[in-house]
Parts: C-alpha cells; sequence; structure tokens
C-alpha cells in the first residue's frame, strides 16, 4: 500500500483545492458567457417597460381658463371622466370654462404622479399666447406582461411577443371601459375619448412584437 508522508499528502491536497477552484472558475465563467447571449423572459419583460411601446398611458389635460383660444375643449369625454371622479371641477367664467383641480383631485394627482408639462416655446407650439392654461401630463395606467414568446433570429437578435393588460392606477380606473364612470358617458364623450388605447379595456389580450438584440451589453429595441 502507497503512503505518502505528511508533507505531501499537504501538496496533494493543495493541489487538488486548486485545481477544483480552478474549475469551478471556468464553469463560472463558462456560464457567464452562455448567459450574456442569451435573452430570457424577465430581460424581456425589462426591455418592454424601458421601450417607447411600453410607456405607461397618460392623458394631457389644460387646467385654467379654457376657451376658443386657449387650451384643450372642456367639453370632451376626457374632461367628462376627470369631472365625474371628482377630480376637477369644471365652471363658466365670462368667456371662458374654468378648469382646476379639486382637493381630492390635488391628493389624486400627487399619488400617482402627475406633472406640470413644461413647454418653454409655448405659443410656438401651440400659438396660443396671453392664456392662464397650464398643462398636465396625468398618468393612468402601466402595461403587466402576462406572457413572452421568445424566437432567436440569430446574431444576439430575438423576437419577442408580448401578451399584457393594463394596471391602471387609481385614477385609470375611472377611464376602464367596463368602469361605472366611462359607462355614464354619453356616446359624443365616448367618441372623443377614443384613442386607441383609451378606454382602457382588458376585456382581450393586447400584443406587442418588438426586435431586441443585445448593444453595449445591454439588450436594446431595434427598428
Amino acid at each position: 500500500m502507497l503512503r505518502f508522508s505528511t508533507v505531501e499528502r499537504l501538496q496533494i491536497m493543495k493541489f487538488r483545492r486548486a485545481r477544483t477552484c480552478t474549475t469551478l472558475a471556468l464553469l463560472t465563467f463558462l456560464l457567464l458567457v452562455s448567459g450574456c447571449g442569451m435573452l430570457d423572459e424577465r430581460e424581456a419583460a425589462e426591455v418592454l417597460k424601458r421601450s417607447d411601446a411600453g410607456r405607461p398611458k397618460e392623458v394631457f389635460v389644460d387646467l385654467g381658463f379654457l376657451n376658443s383660444r386657449c387650451g384643450q375643449s372642456p367639453q370632451t369625454g376626457k374632461y367628462a371622466v376627470l369631472e365625474r371622479a371628482g377630480v376637477i371641477k369644471i365652471k363658466s367664467t365670462g368667456q371662458s370654462r374654468e378648469a382646476f383641480t379639486t382637493r381630492r383631485g390635488d391628493q389624486v394627482f400627487s399619488e400617482i404622479g402627475a406633472k406640470p408639462v413644461e413647454l418653454g416655446n409655448f405659443v410656438q407650439v401651440t400659438g396660443q399666447s396671453r392664456c392662464n392654461v397650464r398643462t398636465w401630463a396625468v398618468p393612468l395606467a402601466e402595461r403587466e406582461v402576462t406572457g413572452v414568446k421568445i424566437v432567436d433570429t440569430g446574431n444576439q437578435t430575438y423576437s419577442v411577443v408580448y401578451t399584457w393588460k393594463w394596471k391602471p392606477n387609481a385614477l385609470g380606473e375611472a377611464f376602464h371601459v367596463n368602469g361605472p364612470v366611462y359607462k355614464r358617458l354619453n356616446a359624443r364623450q365616448q367618441e372623443s375619448l377614443n384613442d386607441g388605447e383609451l378606454p382602457l379595456d382588458n376585456r382581450y389580450p393586447h400584443v406587442t412584437k418588438l426586435q431586441v438584440r443585445r448593444v453595449d451589453g445591454l439588450w436594446r429595441v431595434i427598428d
């Protein structure tokens, strides 16, 4: 039977430990390299969220003194929903109709992250001057991914088909097709509200298809 001295046994243990560490390091490297070339469902969902196609749904609302020369018409379905939801109040003021947030509206705007739109060249963009109007970007819903289908098209490029549904916030519920607020609108108001994404409707799955490629270490949407 072959016997080793204490020194020899220590040298053998060091050798085996070093070889084991080298093997683990190599396996880790191979896993990292192989992972870099594959798009998984979690990463795909993040790609959609970062892309223009995955932006939250929001509406732009003019508040202040609205008339034929300044701001949007307060007689549209958008304003009807906001008023019925108790977020804004509209009253006649001379030749204008004044739209302003209620106390509840101030609270809701703060909770959902509504923000005033800064337009340094407001007159050039809208052609409106001497208008006491402030435009707000009001978020209503986010896209919640319910399914992802990934097809490898080569060259670290993937065709990704997402199925998703709207996830409305506290105000977005009022813009839902099955909600009591939307159902109380008349036909003209409902038609004026329809922009392709409004009213929010989850009666059928929404589908978005994107081409995704790894660029500079980050998955990105490509044309």
